[in-house]
């Protein structure tokens, strides 16, 4: 029976501490610091008619910017979401196995199912 209260313990432990709910994009603000996780598209003019500059990979640590912008709102294939200008905070690599350094700017759309926390400063 102890051995099942500590396997349960642990269980409850674990999801409380690695437990991360999504971020509402209506609380993003310019000029703050964010981690975003996930597979983005960067462009270099806002927009989906714009070509896809890089692909960001799915880093375990996540893409560090800093917001610029924040656009309107838009609806693209059923998907509602907002524009937001960044300035990359930590280099990273992209999908076609270049290295971007850190502070490039770039477009970036999110939706409500994009991962994003706030960095603290």
């Amino acid at each position: 029976m102890k051995k099942y209260f500590i396997s349960f313990l642990y269980l409850f432990m674990s999801f409380f501490c690695f437990a991360q709910e999504k971020f509402n994009l209506s609380k993003i603000s310019e000029l703050e610091d964010y981690t975003i996780m996930g597979i983005v598209d960067l462009r270099e003019e806002k927009g989906f008619s714009s070509e896809v500059k890089f692909e960001t990979l799915n880093h375990e640590g996540g893409m560090k910017v800093r917001v610029l912008e924040i656009a309107e709102k838009e609806t693209f294939e059923n998907c509602e979401g907002v524009w937001v200008k960044v300035l990359l905070t930590s280099p990273m690599w992209v999908s076609n196995k270049e290295w971007i350094e850190k502070y490039n700017k770039f477009w970036i759309f999110l939706t409500e199912n994009t991962l994003i926390y706030s960095l603290e400063r």
